[in-house]
């Protein structure tokens, strides 16, 4: 089953290339033999990549550890989830998630905090075996309602990236439509399971078809970051890129205030090499094969359990 994805080459089995420009390149995700790879429609690598050392040899040094960030947005009950969402590919239904972290947690998953992400990239400090990132964009109101209980039942914990502007003073009521945002209430409820980080104040969105993070001034940038940070965030040096567009003067940007790492939208495994500003992420769609999510998750030692 193929995935088409708006995203940058990644080399999947040691790191990954990073983009370097600020428009968004597609490629085809697909499974041979029961392993992911990357078939690459379009590449294009420049000084930026090369200045960072984004573009790696994989003959160089083997490869120690390796494990993947999973991305998420929303998660719906069926009652919510069908019929009006069965085709938006960044909402998935409950019973779906559950079976996915059933699946984890069956086969000895670890989830790892930002701060065991930190030092295994800055200091080289090991991870457990079947380590992954769980990680969920945009700070949606379901998270906290729908699963945080289920993160719970299975002792694993995610990192929320939150878009400070969306943020309600006030409890709302879980619908099917319009989308819903975390409170401040369910914020301090959800400690527990999930980080707390940014995802821009309001500059998710986009400016004449280019991401608002990218076509905005300098200036805009830093207040807009420096807004995020004085909201109610847990951990305030991790930042995921809307739309998972970047460029070097947002990294450069990033560094300067103080932040430790940042994800971005190409799929790919950490490893020791990883650049901390650019990590690669699995996008877990709705729609996704349990064959296929369970290849993502297992390229540590390529070894499939049912």
């Amino acid at each position: 089953m193929r995935f088409l994805l708006l995203m940058v080459i990644s080399l999947v089995f040691l790191t990954g290339c990073t983009r370097a420009e600020s428009h968004i390149k597609t490629y085809e995700y697909y499974i041979t033999d029961g392993t992911p790879d990357v078939k690459v429609a379009h590449t294009e690598l420049n000084d930026y990549s090369l200045k960072h050392g984004y573009v790696k040899n994989i003959e160089e040094e083997p490869c120690l550890c390796m494990f993947p960030i999973l991305l998420y947005h929303a998660v719906l009950p069926h009652e919510l989830y069908y019929p009006i969402h069965t085709t938006n590919p960044v909402i998935m239904e409950e019973s779906i998630f559950l079976k996915q972290m059933t699946y984890l947690y069956v086969n000895g998953f670890t989830t790892l905090t930002s701060e065991q992400l930190i030092t295994f990239l800055h200091e080289g400090v090991c991870v457990p075996p079947l380590s992954f990132v769980l990680t969920f964009d945009d700070g949606y109101l379901c998270n906290a309602v729908i699963v945080a209980p289920i993160l719970r039942k299975f002792n694993f914990t995610a990192i929320q990236f939150l878009i400070g502007s969306e943020i309600p003073t006030t409890r709302q009521k879980l619908r099917p439509y319009p989308v819903m945002f975390m409170s401040l209430y369910d914020i301090i409820e959800t400690k527990d399971v999930f980080e707390f980080v940014s995802h821009t104040f309001n500059l998710h969105y986009f400016i004449d078809e280019t991401p608002a993070l990218i076509a905005s001034s300098i200036d805009d940038v830093i207040t807009d970051l420096n807004k995020s940070l004085s909201g109610p965030l847990t951990t305030p040096y991790v930042f995921s890129f809307p739309f998972g567009a970047f460029n070097e003067e947002v990294i450069d940007i990033l560094d300067k205030l103080g932040f430790l790492i940042a994800m971005a939208g190409n799929p790919g495994y950490v490893t020791r090499e990883t650049m901390p500003f650019t990590l690669p992420r699995f996008d877990i769609v709705g729609g996704m094969e349990m064959y296929v999510f369970q290849s993502i998750v297992h390229a540590h030692d390529k070894k499939i359990h049912s």
